[in-house]
């Protein structure tokens, strides 16, 4: 957009101008960002508000200037009407004077040429009066077609402004998206932390369940391994004393028998020597007998 100067201004400089933008300003340029997303460059903004500013001032300057060349007008229509009404009565007092005069009435004419100076006066004022408002008239109307005119020049950048204002708009719902966008993402972030902890520690959990269990359960095989050992331990000794009492009973039952049979041999032995020896003493008694 090219630089638009703005300025009204009166020759007795009671209105300042309104706005000077220089040329070479840039035009508002919207320009795409490298993440793809639109951005509203500053000098854009800046462009933007200071047109619509120009636009509103103007548009109030036009209405100030409008109701300054009503006001004029209505003051010199009641300026032509009093300067009407005036010349009326200077006329009046003209043709009441000229009538006195040939009715030689001194004194009435003397009183009615002070009316009618008193009347010329006020109408010269009037009429200075109207001079003053007609050029005041015609000022204010160069103002406002001044202010017109720059209206009919701005207007020619109404459609960019209003697109300049719906790329803002977009640029601000976008920035309101992506700060939405932002805050979703970063609320599930944290949901997902918040999540990915509680994972964490219901994996923790059943890891320190799952590890107890097993210590319960080797505790529990090594309790059953231990008291299997325990038991065929006691049963094995019981056994093997169960077997050594076996053999020592059987041993000494051997040995009852054998002290039996040995006895039962010696005295056997005693009977057949006893026998032995009565028969040899008999032999031998019966041998010396004969």
């Amino acid at each position: 957009m090219v630089g638009v100067h703005i300025c009204i201004c009166a020759p007795n400089s009671r209105f300042a101008c309104l706005l000077r933008e220089d040329e070479g300003d840039g035009d508002f340029d919207p320009s795409v960002e490298a993440s793809g997303g639109q951005s509203y460059t500053s000098a854009g903004t800046a462009r933007m508000f200071k047109l619509r500013r120009s636009m509103h001032q103007l548009a109030s300057l036009r209405t100030q200037k409008e109701k300054e060349v009503l006001t004029a007008r209505e003051e010199l229509k009641l300026c032509h009407q009093k300067i009407q009404s005036v010349t009326e009565q200077r006329n009046d007092l003209e043709e009441e004077i000229e009538r006195q005069k040939e009715a030689e009435r001194s004194a009435v004419v003397f009183r009615l040429r002070a009316q009618h100076k008193h009347v010329c006066l006020m109408l010269h004022n009037e009429e200075e009066l109207r001079s003053r408002i007609k050029a005041e008239l015609k000022q204010h109307e160069l103002e406002l077609n001044k202010v017109e005119l720059e209206l009919g020049r701005l207007s020619l950048f109404q459609q960019e402004v209003r697109e300049e204002e719906e790329a803002y708009k977009l640029h601000k719902a976008q920035k309101a998206v992506l700060r939405l966008q932002q805050q979703r993402k970063a609320s599930q972030n944290m949901q997902l932390k918040r999540q990915h902890l509680i994972n964490e520690q219901a994996a923790e959990k059943m890891k320190m369940e799952a590890e107890h269990q097993r210590k319960a359960e080797a505790s529990r095989l090594s309790h059953m391994i231990t008291d299997k050992y325990l038991k065929e331990t006691i049963k094995r000794i019981n056994q093997q004393k169960a077997e050594e009492e076996q053999q020592r009973m059987e041993m000494q039952k051997r040995r009852t028998q054998a002290a039996e049979s040995l006895k039962s041999n010696i005295e056997a032995n005693k009977t057949h020597i006893t026998i032995t020896s009565a028969a040899e003493a008999a032999a031998e008694k019966q041998s010396h007998c004969y």
